[in-house]
């Protein structure tokens, strides 16, 4: 009977924590720990948003993601665990593609309202630009006849690049009705009356110089661009001489007149202050050539307008 009673007392004594350490992977979910089989054993599950105590070595969640962390005996996680976050997608804004936190986001601009630096209105009008308000444009240009893109003259017989001519009404002398470049004419064949310069050349249609007959009527065009600018401050003035006589359309509406004789010693000022247009502008001058040997040029030319107002 002692024999017996010492056994039962050894095997509660090796059996009994063992039953305790063995009932493993207790969760604990409601914070308090203890309720789930004692400690939790080795494998045991503590959840951080509960707070309870799990036991062991065991899985810490936060929104659903498990990492490993160590857990004490007190179920406290200890300093050095490591615990994941999941990186929630940011949007910058509309239209712009989500990237989680520490990348790169790829970013996509509408370029339909960005073209020459503005944005267009509802109705199809510049609104605004980039740049500063009322400062005057630096950057327009217009060229003077028979001049190059750097302003200098051209030799005698070169293609003009910034005016083209055609023939509207025939004379005697039949030229071309379609868009072709004016020529620069030679000093050395220019009329002794006409005034000649040193930022410009005569054009004229070189084709027909010699023929002494009646040329009909010329049109002689340039183009500007008024592109992210107040087309309503632009302001276009320069002198001009036409040998004989004619006409300036400016976007098809005349705005000033030369008689014959014009031509003899003098250029006469122009000074254009309204109907421009926003973007491209047309400058055009029809010239009457009754004589042949004849031609046209515009000389101290300048071109200024003020910058849109900035976008917001």
């Amino acid at each position: 009977m002692r024999r017996r009673a010492a056994y039962s007392i050894f095997i509660a004594l090796v059996v009994s924590p063992l039953l305790l350490i063995g009932c493993g992977n207790s969760e604990n979910k409601n914070g308090t720990g203890g309720s789930g089989g004692g400690t939790g054993g080795a494998g045991g599950t503590a959840k951080l948003d509960g707070g309870g105590t799990g036991g062991g070595t065991g899985g810490a969640k936060i929104d659903g993601n498990s990492v490993d962390v160590a857990v004490g005996v007190d179920s406290k996680v200890t300093p050095d665990a490591s615990v994941s976050i999941d990186l929630l997608p940011v949007v910058i804004d509309a239209g712009v593609a989500d990237a989680p936190i520490g990348q790169d986001a790829p970013i996509t601009l509408d370029t339909a309202q960005i073209d020459s630096g503005a944005k267009a209105t509802g109705d199809g009008g510049l609104a605004c630009v980039e740049g500063e308000v009322g400062s005057v444009a630096a950057g327009l240009s217009f060229y003077n006849t028979g001049v190059d893109r750097n302003n200098q003259q051209l030799s005698g017989g070169s293609l003009d690049p910034h005016y083209q001519m055609r023939q509207v009404s025939g004379g005697a002398y039949t030229g071309n009705s379609n868009w072709t470049s004016a020529v620069a004419m030679d000093t050395s064949i220019t009329w002794s009356q006409w005034n000649t310069p040193s930022d410009a050349r005569w054009i004229y249609v070189a084709d027909a110089a010699n023929l002494g007959q009646d040329w009909g009527t010329y049109e002689f065009m340039t183009t500007f661009d008024l592109t992210g600018y107040d087309s309503t401050t632009a302001v276009l003035a320069g002198k001009w001489a036409l040998d004989q006589y004619g006409t300036i359309y400016l976007n098809g509406n005349l705005v000033a007149t030369l008689p014959d004789q014009n031509w003899n010693n003098n250029l006469t000022s122009f000074n254009l202050t309204s109907g421009f247009l926003p973007g491209t502008n047309t400058l055009t001058f029809s010239v009457r050539f009754p004589d042949g040997g004849d031609g046209m040029i515009v000389s101290g030319a300048s071109l200024s307008a003020s910058l849109l107002p900035k976008c917001p």
